[in-house]
């Protein structure tokens, strides 16, 4: 198993070493990091010749049905988004354009402008 940070142990990082020791025989290797992170250029360099296609095989998806199957998944996770955001009593607020600092406007500055205007210290803005 592949880890490239420990981060400090704390209960979501149990929660996740209890998945990992449960699953060990179907991961291949873990990536742990900040909240986020930016890649320029490619990253098929992670994977090995054919993970995709064995990533989609565990699913049961034909490539024929790529195209479905991305569909079905962003809808899945857009309405997860959504319900989070309204059981949180908060907005969803859906980005048309990338929103990077170097566009003048990122996605954490916009977080932090909500976070002061409404006063949320913690948890969902």
């Amino acid at each position: 198993m592949l880890r490239l940070r420990q981060p400090p142990l704390t209960i979501p990082r149990q929660a996740m070493d209890t998945f990992l020791s449960i699953h060990e025989d179907a991961i291949v290797g873990t990536l742990s990091t900040f909240d986020r992170m930016i890649f320029k250029g490619h990253v098929t360099g992670f994977y090995p010749d054919g993970a995709f296609a064995r990533f989609l095989s565990r699913q049961g998806v034909l490539l024929k049905e790529f195209k479905s199957y991305v569909s079905q998944v962003s809808s899945d996770l857009k309405s997860h988004a959504q319900q989070m955001a309204q059981e949180a009593g908060r907005q969803y607020i859906y980005l048309q354009t990338a929103t990077t600092k170097a566009s003048g406007s990122s996605k954490e500055g916009l977080a932090r402008q909500i976070a002061e205007q409404e006063g949320i210290s913690e948890g969902l803005i």
